[in-house]
C-alpha cells in the first residue's frame, strides 16, 4: 500500500464511492494536485461522514471502507499509517456521535492507532 496510490486503490476497493468522491471534489474545487491530504480529507472523508450518517443502509459499504482502514493501519508505509490517524481518525473523533457509530466498523489495529490519536489531543 502505497501513499501515493492510496486514493485511486480506495476507490478500486470501493467503486461506488467514485461518484459521491467526484462530486464532493468537484463541489469543493480539489483536484489530484491538492496533495494527500486535502484529496483524502475533503474527498474521502467527506463520503465516509456521508455513508456514516445511515448506518443502517450502509453496513456493507461501511465495512469495506474499514476494513481498508485496518490495512492502512497495518501497513509498512509510516504515511500511510499517519494520513489514517491525522486525516482519517482524527475527523472521526471530531464528533462523537460519529465515533460511536465508526467504532462498531473499526478492526483493532485502527482503534490502537484511534487511542494514540486520542492520547496525543489530550483525550
Amino acid at each position: 500500500m502505497s501513499i501515493n496510490k492510496i486514493v485511486e486503490l480506495f476507490l478500486l476497493k470501493n467503486p461506488s464511492l467514485k461518484q459521491m468522491f467526484d462530486m464532493f471534489c468537484k463541489k469543493r474545487l480539489i483536484d489530484f494536485s491538492d496533495g494527500i491530504y486535502v484529496i483524502w480529507g475533503l474527498g474521502v472523508m467527506s463520503c465516509v461522514l456521508e455513508l456514516l450518517q445511515d448506518p443502517i443502509h450502509n453496513k456493507a459499504l461501511l465495512q469495506r471502507i474499514f476494513d481498508f482502514f485496518e490495512e492502512m493501519a497495518t501497513s509498512e508505509e509510516e504515511e500511510v499509517r499517519e494520513l489514517l490517524m491525522y486525516s482519517t481518525l482524527e475527523t472521526l473523533d471530531d464528533d462523537k456521535e460519529v465515533l460511536k457509530i465508526a467504532l462498531s466498523f473499526m478492526g483493532n489495529e485502527t482503534k490502537k492507532l484511534l487511542y494514540r490519536v486520542q492520547a496525543f489531543l489530550g483525550e
